[in-house]
């Protein structure tokens, strides 16, 4: 009765590690990624030679109020950056909503020197989403977005960033649950 009693709360340690390790990858590591401090807060901003008004404005996607607007002229592109910390091998999702209207226009993400997402003379969409994975090769890691549309602006919106959930976290939770439930029937 004893062994069983030590499995059972065994299982219920792991179960709540498991619990913690997932519910801890979901936290979104971008600062200010949807923009709703009405500003450009936590990112770095380069502006393109002839951009005189790429800026956050209030046509965010679904809910959000505002989003990024690329209004740099397509042969100076201007760049919004952040770095974000990370864990060296780590697994990442990165995901983004963008929305195109009037040409020409482009758009390209990139995680370091990768180039994830690439358009230039996008037709006209409505908002749109992407999802990229990475691993982490840096404590730090660069992320960023590049645009232009001198006529209408390529706005971007719901950046994020979280860690991949790992299986095994998976798996040692569904094994705690099994534990707990076996452990209750037992007493009941």
């Amino acid at each position: 009765m004893k062994t069983k009693t030590i499995l059972a709360l065994a299982a219920g340690i792991i179960s709540f590690a498991g619990m913690a390790k997932a519910s801890t990858s979901q936290i979104n590591l971008v600062e200010n990624g949807g923009f709703q401090t009405s500003d450009s807060t936590g990112w770095t901003f380069d502006a393109g030679v002839a951009d005189t008004w790429s800026q956050v404005l209030p046509f965010g996607a679904g809910d959000d109020i505002y989003a990024f607007v690329f209004g740099a002229n397509p042969s100076s592109p201007s760049t919004l950056s952040q770095v974000i910390s990370t864990t060296v091998g780590e697994d990442y999702f990165i995901t983004f909503d963008y929305f195109v209207s009037g040409s020409p226009n482009s758009l390209t993400a990139a995680v370091g020197s990768e180039t994830f997402f690439s358009g230039t003379d996008m037709p006209d969409i409505g908002w749109t989403s992407e999802l990229y994975s990475f691993t982490a090769a840096s404590a730090n890691t660069l992320i960023s977005f590049t645009g232009s549309n001198s006529p209408a602006g390529t706005r971007i919106d719901n950046i994020s960033v979280t860690v991949v959930p790992e299986p095994s976290a998976l798996v040692l939770l569904g094994l705690g649950t099994i534990g707990l439930v076996a452990r209750r029937r037992r007493t009941a």
